[in-house]
């Protein structure tokens, strides 16, 4: 999808994700619609010159086919006001990883096009191209691969947030790298390198130092997420043993567990998921405010 096609509506098949509904509307002309294709990716080897015109008359299939299910589609349309964006893949992406942060983090495209998929199958062969998008395996399962049933409700929330969101993330920096470290955690191949870059996501906007750094994070996490009680008290304990069992990856340890890779997934997901319902990144000296019961604090 170059620059010059701005104008036309790009799509992304989805797989991973159930809608409840034929088709819901998720602002600026945007939409999530029911939608029905497989999706073969196997790999081919040619016997003969890339150079030579037209296809060569003989392929042969190389490993294992690998097929999905799409079951629904993200339209960005061409008349949507592209401005900060760039082009419309960018908007794809960020809707992306807010599905993925809200409704299932089973989600993907593992494809785009500049046709609907309801559209592809009576179009002529070249009315229109399908391009593969998101085609890395992924590691960390956090669920299976049926997904999860997506209703309007659901849906409502990702409506009201995208936007803010968006705008949120690009003026505090501690933000975007805790949503990119949550979204491509999944799809990195090593889980000792995804635990220490979710750490390091929490240990960016709770720690400004490093002293004391293991009390400290799981202090401020805490109190941020629970209000005072037995239940901020639990929440402490299990972040300080969830970053005890961190250390052993980042310091050439102990095997890994994959609990704790899903569990410290969960804690930073509910980290920015609160962030973006407050709409605000909490500041250094507020966590610390907060820490003691300070109520000149926006986290009520």
């Amino acid at each position: 999808m170059s620059d010059e096609q701005k104008e036309t509506d790009v799509f992304a098949g989805l797989v991973g994700i159930e809608l409840s509904m034929e088709r819901f509307d998720l602002g600026d002309g945007v939409s999530i619609s029911q939608a029905h294709a497989h999706l073969v990716n196997p790999f081919l080897v040619a016997f003969a010159s890339s150079q030579e015109e037209g296809f060569p008359a003989k392929f042969m299939g190389s490993g294992e086919k690998i097929g999905v299910d799409l079951t629904a589609e993200l339209c960005v349309p061409g008349k949507f006001p592209i401005g900060r964006w760039n082009n419309p893949i960018n908007v794809i992406r960020w809707i992306l990883a807010m599905l993925r942060l809200w409704a299932s983090p089973n989600i993907s495209a593992p494809v785009i096009s500049d046709i609907s998929l309801r559209q592809a199958q009576p179009a002529g062969d070249n009315e229109g191209r399908l391009m593969p998008f998101e085609t890395a395996p992924r590691v960390l399962k956090i669920e299976e691969p049926a997904g999860r049933k997506v209703d309007a409700k659901c849906l409502d929330w990702i409506k009201s947030n995208w936007r803010y969101a968006a705008a949120l993330r690009k003026e505090h920096k501690e933000l975007h790298l805790a949503i990119e470290a949550l979204d491509q955690a999944q799809f990195m191949r090593d889980p000792s390198l995804a635990l220490v870059s979710l750490w390091g996501a929490l240990e960016n906007i709770f720690s400004p130092t490093k002293t004391e750094l293991r009390f400290r994070l799981s202090a401020l996490v805490a109190s941020y997420l629970e209000a005072p009680g037995p239940k901020r008290l639990e929440l402490q304990r299990h972040v300080a043993r969830l970053y005890d069992a961190r250390s052993a990856p980042s310091n050439g340890g102990a095997e890994d567990d994959p609990a704790v890779l899903k569990d410290t997934f969960e804690l930073l997901r509910r980290v920015i998921v609160s962030i973006i319902d407050r709409r605000h990144v909490p500041s250094k000296e507020e966590l610390e405010a907060n820490l003691f019961g300070v109520t000149e604090t926006r986290f009520d």
